[in-house]
């Protein structure tokens, strides 16, 4: 019979072989470089990849909250995983003109909305492009962000500069295509 863990954290301790710790140092800079550590300044360790690891391989592993639907693990692969979330994205369609149909919960930013001064140019920029200036929620937070409905107009570089408090645009890939998020207090 299993008990339950005690409410509180609890600390686990593993044995890992060679490879699985290169595994796991492999993948330090691709979460660096992850939108939410670079605007949040995670430090990046061993310890929080492997957390990440464990809590995506049992989402993986158990779907739902149902101990019977385990499933085996998938084999194992040569280079770092990219685990797919239990819910599968909606599919990317266009319109008559080609358009990418953006998904619920990006709203097109109005031109009666203010753009904030010190982010006057960075509009500037994306607008010259041919992008637009959305918005859409993430958790209880609201997120700006730039991107283009014209898949054409996907590879166009992040604005160049850094903001006032030193950041720079962030890259957000998409099923739809790149977004590039405006990090807070710009």
């Amino acid at each position: 019979m299993t008990t339950m863990p005690p409410d509180k954290p609890v600390s686990l301790t593993i044995e890992l072989d060679a490879e699985l710790l290169n595994r796991i140092q492999n993948l330090v800079p691709e979460v660096k470089n992850w939108p939410a550590v670079q605007e949040f300044g995670v430090e990046v360790t061993w310890e929080l990849i492997a957390r990440i690891a464990l809590s995506r391989g049992l989402k993986e592993m158990v779907p739902t909250a149902n101990p019977e639907s385990v499933t085996s693990p998938s084999p194992p692969s040569s280079g770092p995983e990219k685990v797919s979330s239990p819910e599968p994205e909606p599919p990317v369609t266009t319109d008559a003109g080609g358009l990418v149909q953006v998904p619920a919960g990006w709203s097109l930013w109005r031109e009666s909305e203010k753009i904030p001064l010190p982010q006057q140019e960075v509009h500037d920029y994306y607008i010259r492009q041919g992008w637009d200036r959305w918005w859409g929620r993430v958790d209880k937070e609201v997120i700006s962000f730039y991107y283009s409905r014209a898949p054409e107009l996907h590879g166009v570089l992040p604005y160049p500069d850094k903001g006032p408090q030193g950041k720079s645009i962030l890259i957000q890939d998409t099923p739809w295509g790149p977004g590039h998020i405006i990090p807070h207090k710009w």
